[in-house]
C-alpha cells in the first residue's frame, strides 16, 4: 500500500494546521484529513470542554423561509407486483466477498447486506442464510434499507424499487404501467404510505389500498431531489437549486410549498424532536453548518460552530467537526461533546479499508455507494460517518 503523508494550512486559522495521508487501498484512493489544531465547533477551542462535557447550543442567525404554496394535483398510477424470486435460507453462516464493509442491517428475525457481489440474507438464530446475486450495490442503495415492522415487509431501493414480505418470502418489484421512477433518490415511511423521492417525480405509496399517487405541482416537476426527510403530515424535500419543498397530505388533499434559496447547499437532512435538521454546506463540500427549521415556523435557524457530518441515531443527532464528536439533544439543544483520538480513528479506518474526509468534507465513503452527481461534488449525494460506527471503532 503506497501512501504520501504532508502537513499544510490550507483552510485553517493562523498558527493551526492539517496534517494529510493519501493512500490506495483496494483500487480505491483514500485520503485521511486531521482537522485543525485549534477546533471550529461552537466557536470554542479544544480546552473549553473536555470529553463528555455538555453546553447548549447556541443560534448563531435566523433566515426567513420565504415560503411559497402553490396547488397541487394527485394523479393516480397503475402499479402490479412483478415476482424477482424467493429467498430460500439454507444452512450456513452469512459470509460474502465484498470489500465494502457495509453494516447488515436488521429487519425482524433476518439481516440484510447488500454487496458488490450481491445482497445477503440470514436468520443468525437458525444458522441459515441466502445470497440474491440478481441485486447488488451496483443497483440498490446499501445503507438505505427501510423495514416495515408492523406489516413484516423489508423495502430495498435504489434503481427501482423491491420489497420483500416475511409471509411468502417473496422478493418482488414494483412494475407501472407507462411510468418510470427512474432513480429513486429516498424512501421515507409517513403516516399514509411510503413516500418515493425519485429522479421523475414524488410519488405517495398506499400499501394498505395498494395505490400509488403521483404530487405533480410546477416547482415540484422536474427537480432534482437531492434529499428528504419526514414532515409533521407530509415529507420535506431539498433540491439541488438550494431550496426546500413541503408535500402536506391528508387523504384526497395535498398542498405544496417552496422556500427561497437556502444559505448554503443541502447536504444532509433529517427529522428528529419534531424538527427538520439540515446540514448547510457550500458546492466545493466545505464550511458546513447545522439549521433546523421548527414546527409552525417559517425561519431556519443557524446554530454557531462548523460541523461536517449529520445522522440521527435512536432518537439523538450525532454531529461531526474534525476529529470532535456531537451527541444534540433535537428538543432540548443541549449538547455532549466527545474528544477524538485522531491516530487511533486513522488506525482503525485503514484497517476497516475505509476512506475518510476529516475536516474538510464528509468522513466516510466506500465503494459501494450510489453518486449520482456525475460532477466530483462532496456536497451532495456522499454520505457521512454513521456516528455510531466511530464510537464503535473507537471502542475496539
Amino acid at each position: 500500500m503506497n501512501s504520501f503523508t504532508g502537513v499544510f494550512q490550507a483552510g485553517c486559522g493562523a498558527g493551526s494546521v492539517r496534517q494529510a495521508w493519501l493512500y490506495w487501498v483496494k483500487g480505491w484512493a483514500l485520503l485521511v484529513v486531521l482537522g485543525c489544531c485549534q477546533a471550529d465547533a461552537a466557536t470554542t477551542t479544544d480546552g473549553d470542554f473536555g470529553k463528555g462535557a455538555s453546553y447548549a447550543a447556541r443560534i448563531q442567525f435566523q433566515a426567513a423561509l420565504g415560503l411559497k404554496t402553490e396547488a397541487a394535483q394527485l394523479r393516480p398510477v397503475h402499479i402490479s407486483w412483478q415476482q424477482v424470486q424467493a429467498v430460500q435460507l439454507q444452512a450456513g453462516a452469512m459470509t460474502d466477498r465484498s470489500s465494502c464493509g457495509e453494516t447488515p442491517v436488521k429487519a425482524g428475525r433476518l439481516t440484510w447486506r447488500v454487496a458488490e457481489d450481491g445482497i445477503y440474507v440470514s436468520d443468525p438464530v437458525a444458522g441459515q442464510y441466502a445470497h440474491l446475486p440478481n441485486l447488488s450495490s451496483a443497483n440498490i442503495r446499501p445503507r438505505e434499507i427501510v423495514y416495515d415492522e408492523k406489516r413484516g415487509e423489508v423495502w430495498l431501493y435504489g434503481e427501482g424499487l423491491y420489497r420483500y414480505r416475511s409471509d411468502n418470502r417473496l422478493l418482488e418489484k414494483l412494475q407501472m404501467a407507462g411510468y418510470s421512477f427512474g432513480r429513486i433518490r429516498k424512501l421515507i415511511p409517513g403516516e399514509y404510505g411510503l413516500w418515493l423521492v425519485a429522479e421523475r417525480g414524488i410519488f405517495l405509496l398506499d400499501e394498505q389500498e395498494g395505490t400509488l399517487t403521483e404530487i405533480v405541482s410546477g416547482y415540484l416537476h422536474g427537480q432534482e431531489w437531492v434529499n428528504a426527510a419526514a414532515g409533521l403530515d407530509g415529507v420535506w424535500l431539498a433540491s439541488s437549486d438550494s431550496r426546500l419543498s413541503y408535500v402536506g397530505y391528508r387523504p384526497g388533499q395535498v398542498l405544496a410549498a417552496t422556500t427561497s434559496v437556502l444559505p448554503g447547499v443541502v447536504a444532509e437532512m433529517t427529522s428528529a424532536g419534531n424538527k427538520l435538521w439540515l446540514l448547510l454546506g457550500k458546492r466545493n463540500g466545505g464550511d458546513y453548518r447545522l439549521a433546523f427549521v421548527a414546527p409552525h415556523e417559517e425561519r431556519l435557524n443557524v446554530l454557531e460552530g462548523k460541523y461536517f457530518a449529520l445522522q440521527q441515531d435512536r432518537g439523538a443527532l450525532l454531529a461531526r467537526s474534525y476529529a470532535t464528536l456531537f451527541r444534540i439533544n433535537p428538543e432540548t439543544l443541549n449538547v455532549v461533546r466527545i474528544d477524538l483520538d485522531d491516530q487511533y480513528l486513522l488506525s482503525q479506518t485503514l484497517r476497516n479499508s475505509r476512506v475518510s474526509f476529516i475536516g474538510s468534507s464528509y468522513v466516510y465513503k466506500d465503494g459501494c455507494e450510489i453518486v449520482e452527481h456525475g460532477r466530483f461534488d462532496l456536497s451532495k449525494g456522499w454520505h457521512g460517518p454513521t456516528g455510531m460506527a466511530i464510537l464503535d471503532d473507537l471502542n475496539r
